[in-house]
């Protein structure tokens, strides 16, 4: 049963139904899914506090509360320099001038 689980895409869901726990643990524990359960199907997305998910062809990203917030949002770096002080050289416009100098530095 594991070959055919191993040689399909990766589900967004995994279920199984077993009452043997061990097996249960180990298929759970290799296998790649995005949520799943061991005898119940669905109860996994209601979870508060953890992801839902998918992998590979079933959807990438995690969603719900903070993880959908952490999905959706792209955070980005911003540097203020200051404006005093600075090099006229490295701002643009580019004078013939400035670039004569600067053709100097970047030989």
């Amino acid at each position: 049963m594991l070959k055919v689980i191993e040689n399909r895409e990766h589900g967004l869901a995994l279920y199984l139904f077993t009452k043997n726990k061990k097996w249960a643990k180990k298929v759970m524990s290799t296998s790649q899914y995005g949520g799943g359960c061991v005898n119940e199907v669905c109860l996994h997305l209601m979870v508060k506090g953890v992801p839902f998910n998918g992998t590979g062809h079933s959807g990438m990203g995690a969603y719900h509360g903070e993880w959908g917030f952490k999905e959706f949002t792209h955070p980005s770096t911003v540097l203020f320099g200051k404006t005093h002080f600075n090099l006229s050289l490295r701002e643009h416009p580019y004078s013939q001038k400035k670039k004569k100098i600067l053709s100097k530095f970047l030989k």
